[in-house]
């Protein structure tokens, strides 16, 4: 039965699904309008083909995928576009769309693709009164916009952490330089602090790959297993989606049990050295086998040390030499411990892990932080765009984070 004030339509009634056009790659000029494709931001280009804001659709490729854009932007020809209308709320239309089928309606068993006149018969729910969909539309953007400030927040503070690190320890601006001699170390790094000194990462981080926990043993319920597919690009580490091991199980690989800030690299695959940290929680998580985490010989020195030496653009490179050419890139913990690393005079070190650590510290916050509030954006979104919770009479306060 639907409820009063709301409608059953067609999306057809809704919306107008309009075919991208073809940009190829060498006929883009680089520019400040973002290019999508069916996966999102594919590239950019000097001019837009559609004004802002809009609603991008995967219909080749990722069928059914759904990005919201502000901007002037330009949609390649494996996408649809929905244009702002003043029949309906753009925002209120992306949410609805979020939550619809689109992906489960690929007609080409060969390349993934959606029909537009299937998607045009899907039915939905919808608010009749454009008011309604706009205060909808705007609860759950208010989350969504909290969010994206919180990622803002954590790249400026990764910025600033990469940027310290640089300056000690490549520009050798650390506390002090001006009063220490500079010497050749007779290696790739060239001239090196006096009391600094070139060694094996090891030396002061060993790298513990995790365990293989067998496919018969995941459940439902339980402790979680971290795997490569759960460290992100970014940094951060998806403890939501994961496979588990029963309470019995777990007891038995306690070694492998991870703790808040651990450092985790991807040891294997298309993403190898691929880095995260993991996130402060209340429940158990357990390392996988091709991932490692990095712990520290000193406390006091920490993680911070060992998480910029592996964004370096030095051992990034390092990372890929060993992937060139092979069909499944693989590297052990002896080879990670083995890469030759600058190591500071130890009163540096300290000084700095302690500036460090901290800033990481409040990044992980910032992702807890974040992750709670998709939870919780994620479980009201059903149910603010059925109609289930109703906004008139309902609260909802969104919790206000200091950017």
């Amino acid at each position: 039965m639907v409820k009063e004030g709301w409608e059953e339509k067609k999306l057809g009634e809704l919306i107008e699904l309009k075919y991208g056009k073809g940009l190829p790659k060498r006929n883009r000029q680089l520019g400040p309008y973002p290019v999508y494709g069916s996966g999102g931001v594919v590239d950019h280009h000097n001019t837009p083909l559609i004004k802002g804001p809009g609603i991008v659709i995967g219909r080749k490729g990722s069928i059914g995928s759904v990005h919201y854009e502000e901007m002037d932007y330009f949609p390649i020809d494996t996408v649809f576009y929905i244009e702002s209308s003043e029949n309906y709320s753009l925002k209120f239309i992306y949410y609805l769309l979020l939550q619809s089928n689109l992906k489960d309606l690929n007609q080409d068993a060969a390349v993934p693709g959606l029909n537009r006149n299937t998607a045009y018969l899907q039915k939905f729910t919808v608010p009749k009164n454009i008011e309604l969909q706009q205060k909808i539309a705007t609860i759950l953007s208010n989350y969504d916009n909290l969010i994206k400030n919180n990622e803002k927040r954590i790249k400026l503070l990764e910025q600033i952490a990469k940027r310290i690190y640089e300056e000690w320890f490549v520009n050798f601006k650390f506390p002090g330089h001006e009063n220490v001699k500079m010497i050749d170390s007779k290696t790739e790094f060239g001239k090196i602090p006096e009391g600094w000194k070139i060694d094996k990462l090891g030396a002061i981080y060993k790298l513990q790959p995790g365990y293989a926990f067998k496919s018969k043993d995941f459940c439902d319920k339980g402790f979680s297993i971290i795997k490569i597919k759960n460290i992100y690009e970014d940094g951060s580490v998806d403890i939501d989606n994961c496979v588990k091991i029963s309470e019995e199980i777990a007891k038995k690989y306690n070694k492998f049990k991870l703790n808040g800030g651990d450092i985790l690299i991807a040891m294997t695959g298309a993403t190898i050295g691929k880095v995260g940290v993991m996130p402060r929680t209340n429940t158990f998580y357990y390392l996988n086998q091709r991932v490692g985490r990095f712990l520290s010989l000193d406390k006091t020195i920490g993680n911070g040390y060992a998480y910029l030496i592996t964004k370096s653009k030095r051992f990034r490179k390092i990372i890929e030499n060993i992937s060139l050419g092979a069909a499944q890139p693989n590297i052990s913990g002896t080879y990670i411990e083995d890469i030759k690393i600058l190591i500071p005079e130890e009163e540096i070190l300290k000084i700095f892990s302690k500036i460090v650590n901290k800033l990481l510290f409040v990044i992980e916050n910032i992702r807890s932080k974040n992750q709670n509030l998709r939870k919780t954006r994620d479980l009201l979104m059903p149910k603010l765009i059925s109609g289930e919770v109703d906004v008139s009479k309902f609260n909802i306060k969104i919790p206000e984070i200091e950017i």
